[in-house]
């Protein structure tokens, strides 16, 4: 069973500062390309049959414990294991979903370590979070 909003998990050697801000730009683009939200493994204390799929660096996903667990454990679970190179198979997105204007960068978005995928222009991402915040700030 899969979690109720497709997710991804990306996998890496994150124990260095340096491995982690490269899976971290990985899971930027595995959010930019899938248009799905993308989870950085920091450990191996994931559940990998609750994420869509798992993308892997082919560079590092054996260079850790955390991560080649994480790999076999996906690939015996028989789920899609995809290397960072076949993100090049999906498309950018390069029109805002809401109006459909020409978005040259609807850059994904980090939240408590996990990249969303917005496909929002700048102004109606603007008008989003204005809208969002008037909505919070009415009192019940």
């Amino acid at each position: 069973m899969t979690h109720p909003t497709p997710r991804v998990l990306v996998i890496g050697d994150t124990t260095t500062p340096d491995g982690l801000t490269i899976v971290t730009a990985l899971a930027h683009e595995v959010a930019d390309r899938m248009q799905l939200p993308a989870v950085v493994a920091m450990g191996r204390d994931y559940d990998v049959t609750q994420f869509e799929a798992v993308v892997y660096d082919e560079l590092s996903h054996l260079g850790s414990v955390d991560s080649a667990v994480l790999w076999v454990e996906a690939t015996e679970a028989d789920m899609c294991v995809m290397n960072v190179r076949d993100l090049e198979d999906f498309d950018l997105v390069a029109e805002c979903g809401w109006c459909g204007a020409d978005d040259e960068d609807p850059s994904p978005v980090l939240v408590e370590g996990t990249w969303f995928p917005v496909d929002l222009c700048a102004g109606c991402l603007k008008g989003a979070h204005a809208d969002a915040q008037s909505r919070a700030s009415v009192p019940a």
